[in-house]
């Protein structure tokens, strides 16, 4: 990451420090580029050590110790995504999949969920929606042709109890007073914790950008977020690490994971993943921007704006644009408002790739994220992904949060997905579950009595610190004299 060092990182600064130059030449050293090409430099002076002029030799001789660095450091920052790569790798490969497509007893298509005009889940029969091919082999749990590991099924599964069990916890504390405010993402847990496991995780233009909405618990659950930073965000306390408790629920921001602070306003997050993608190409290496929202935000301009940015002739970016569709605009039906058959049709026009998926499904997301991923960090073009989810608890507590029993469970269905395997047994599920509700139990506990926020505190914060800033000098707070 750059740093108040001009545009050095902290390898390249300390480099800086060592061959510092006198007060002399400092004046010459600021006129120089900080960083470019060494065979920019070749070219300064002539050939004759004795004829080149002191500061530029100086000048030369930084700038290849920067080089020097900043190649090591690419060098190391691939080194690391290759791993990365390979620990997500499947555990069944591309040949054993083909060889074992006849075994598979069902169609992909009768094990998929069934939706009504591509916006309105099918609710006659939530026990038709079970995929009843699915099945194991050599370790491996298939949907259709597509499949992932039994380890990784459970890891899913896992992590899927744990965001149900903090989001019905958040809701009850939006009931019991302990809480203000609850908006949040159950029914989505199949895709965002798919997504979450495969984002390529760290902070700088090396790493993949999130910038995510406000129903997003379960991502930020698989990138390693305790329980307690969500609750604590929910009961408003001064610990909580997002916004010191000045913010709703699910509006997060973490620095060390790029996670970009969220907003309120809807789908402004769509205009700014573009900004992060344009960084990305400069600097180089495998990070994507990855830009999250609802269906209903889709009609806002911010959307296609992301669209245009995103494939401008020989200037298109490497973002990763989802739609998590689970059909309704806080009361209003989706398919009364959109003219298209999917939303990731409008892609299209633009040129950009895009998908529609199964979002209750999480072996169909999986496989469906990562092929998306794999084409922007390959290609460096926009995806766009659209994955078809539930709402389990309405909007949010404005509209009561009651459970809406009518629409597709993604967390019973995979659980009734890997006991049909053979992967788990039904005590072994309820034995994941009843340690998820006892864990978001026990982190509520730990919180609930924290400190408040102090009224001296609410206009920190509120722009990023800035030694430059004339208006809004370090850390503001208070409004400019």
């Amino acid at each position: 990451m750059a740093t108040n060092n001009g545009d050095l990182s902290d390898d390249e600064t300390q480099i800086s420090k060592n061959i510092a130059p006198s007060k002399g030449q400092a004046k010459g050293l600021q006129k120089s580029p900080t960083f470019e090409p060494a065979s920019k430099f070749e070219s300064l002076g002539n050939n004759d050590p004795q004829e080149n002029d002191p500061q530029e030799s100086h000048n030369h001789f930084l700038n290849s110790q920067i080089i020097n660095v900043s190649e090591q450091k690419q060098a190391k920052h691939q080194e690391d995504f290759d791993l990365f790569q390979r620990e997500l790798g499947d555990s069944i490969s591309q040949e054993r999949r083909l060889q074992t497509k006849q075994s598979i007893t069902q169609s992909k298509e009768h094990s998929e969920v069934s939706f009504v005009g591509h916006f309105e889940l099918d609710h006659t029969d939530p026990s038709s929606l079970l995929e009843t091919s699915s099945m194991v082999l050599d370790g491996s749990i298939f949907s259709g042709t597509e499949s992932i590991s039994a380890e990784l099924g459970i890891e899913i599964f896992r992590l899927m109890a744990r965001s149900r069990a903090l989001e019905e916890r958040t809701i009850k504390m939006s009931k019991s007073g302990e809480g203000i405010f609850w908006v949040g993402g159950p029914g989505e847990e199949a895709f965002n914790i798919c997504l979450g496991l495969q984002v390529y995780k760290g902070q700088g233009p090396t790493y993949d950008y999130l910038h995510l909405h406000y129903r997003s618990a379960a991502i930020l659950l698989a990138l390693g977020m305790p329980m307690q930073d969500h609750l604590r965000q929910m009961a408003m306390t001064r610990t909580d690490r997002h916004s010191r408790g000045r913010n709703f629920v699910g509006h997060y921001a973490i620095p060390e994971w790029n996670v970009v602070p969220i907003s309120s306003v809807i789908e402004v997050q769509y205009t700014m993943a573009p900004g992060t993608a344009i960084m990305q190409n400069r600097f180089g290496g495998n990070g994507i921007s990855i830009v999250s929202g609802g269906d209903a935000g889709t009609a806002e301009g911010d959307f296609t704006s992301c669209m245009v940015w995103s494939t401008r002739p020989n200037n298109q970016l490497p973002v990763l644009m989802l739609v998590t569709n689970n059909g309704y605009g806080i009361s209003t039906p989706a398919k009364s408002q959109h003219g298209e058959t999917n939303i990731s049709d409008r892609g299209g026009p633009f040129g950009i790739v895009s998908e529609t998926v199964n979002g209750n499904d999480p072996v169909a997301s999986w496989h469906a994220i990562k092929r998306a991923m794999t084409y922007v960090r390959t290609e460096r073009k926009p995806y766009l992904l659209e994955a078809l989810v539930s709402r389990l608890h309405g909007h949010s507590s404005s509209s009561g949060a009651a459970r809406v029993s009518s629409e597709p469970d993604c967390l019973f269905l995979f659980e009734q997905k890997l006991i049909q395997a053979g992967v788990l047994d039904a005590a072994s599920a309820d034995m994941i579950i009843h340690e998820a509700y006892e864990e978001a139990d026990r982190a509520v506990e730990e919180i609930i009595h924290e400190a408040a926020p102090l009224p001296e505190d609410v206009e920190k914060f509120t722009y990023a610190p800035s030694n430059v800033d004339f208006i809004y000098p370090e850390d503001y707070t208070g409004l400019p004299i």
